[in-house]
């Protein structure tokens, strides 16, 4: 797996055949993750996964083929609410409809 949302805010260029890895938090309840997508500006929600399991998910990048998870997917991984490596909503916007499915 190669991690190429390297730069808070900013994705970079995925390496063929690499596997994103996005940083993602849980909900309020806990039992869901969510990460704020650049490419849809919008939250995705997805089934937390239990103990220390890291799998790839299925991106809910719906009708946007301009988002490059559509083809890959993405690999989530749970951080803390202020880790700097979470890409944030604009600020002065306010985020549209989650997109998600557990």
């Amino acid at each position: 797996m190669n991690a190429w949302i390297e730069a808070p805010h900013r994705p970079a260029t995925p390496a063929a055949g690499s596997v994103p890895i996005v940083y993602a938090v849980p909900t309020k309840g806990g039992s869901l993750l969510k990460f704020w997508c650049p490419f849809c500006e919008r939250f995705h929600l997805h089934g937390r996964p239990t103990g220390d399991m890291v799998r790839h998910r299925v991106a809910h990048c719906a009708g946007n083929d301009a988002s490059p998870f559509a083809d890959t997917g993405y690999v989530l991984v749970e951080v803390a609410p202020h880790d700097p490596r979470l890409t944030p909503p604009p600020r002065g916007r306010r985020p549209t409809r989650h997109s998600g499915r557990s």
